[in-house]
């Protein structure tokens, strides 16, 4: 568990400055199609994972995701070996900063970005991840295999909103994006949570991860816009920082 905390500092440091790197001028883009491949794999695994542990196998669910990443290693670093190295631009260290440069990261839109966006993001997903289960249990009536089968699907509506905001995400302001979909989202979990019933409960959670959708093409896109691209891996690391503690 400890090691799996480098999987979320190598995708939100290395990878997605890699791809917004590789998205030139249309970053938003690049970072909200990755979102909408993260989804897809996202359902399929939480669809194949609830099956597996709904009848408590859960050696055999490590053992096949644990073969499943692995493989997909190998692919990347097969694949990748074709692609072009993106024209980099000077990168600023994190441990070499003059005071001219923390001037220039820590802006009015980025330090609000992380505060009220990244940090305020982690309850969001938190709360309904853990609210939605136990509604559907108590409230609802639900079964393990229909909840499980619902908490896969709900990743589903987040392509429509993904692919939508892969086309328009870098000609639109995506600090009013993240901030229009953080507030869409918190008003969904808290409808959940006054009117706990089978249907609300459905219908709020699918609608909660096809506003997300906005969110996920948004925050990263937002971190972006607001530093040159010399600061980039720092901002992102820092995002990335600030989700975690909070």
């Amino acid at each position: 568990m400890a090691a799996m905390g480098f999987v979320a500092a190598v995708l939100l440091v290395v990878w997605m400055s890699l791809v917004a790197e590789y998205g030139e001028n249309k970053p938003g883009k690049a970072i909200a199609s990755v979102m909408f491949i993260n989804s897809i794999v996202g359902a399929v695994v939480l669809a194949i994972g609830s099956r597996l542990t709904a009848t408590g196998t859960y050696t055999l669910a490590f053992s096949v995701f644990g073969v499943g990443c692995a493989a997909c290693a190998v692919v990347f670093c097969v694949a990748t070996r074709a692609l072009a190295e993106p024209e980099t631009s000077e990168v600023a260290s994190i441990l070499r900063l003059s005071r001219l440069d923390i001037g220039n990261v820590l802006t009015a839109p980025l330090l609000v970005v992380i505060l009220a966006g990244f940090c305020t993001e982690a309850f969001l997903s938190l709360t309904v991840n853990q609210l939605f289960p136990n509604l559907s249990r108590d409230a609802g009536g639900f079964s393990e295999s229909t909840i499980g089968n619902i908490v896969a699907a709900g990743r589903l509506p987040a392509l429509l909103s993904l692919f939508i905001m892969s086309r328009v995400v870098d000609r639109l302001n995506p600090y009013l994006c993240y901030g229009l979909g953080m507030g869409t989202a918190a008003a969904l979990i808290v409808w959940m949570g006054i009117r706990p019933d089978a249907s609300v409960l459905v219908a709020g959670y699918l609608s909660f991860y096809l506003v997300y959708g906005i969110i996920w093409s948004s925050n990263m896109t937002s971190l972006n816009v607001s530093v040159v691209s010399r600061y980039r891996d720092i901002v992102f690391a820092v995002g990335g920082m600030a989700a975690v503690v909070a």
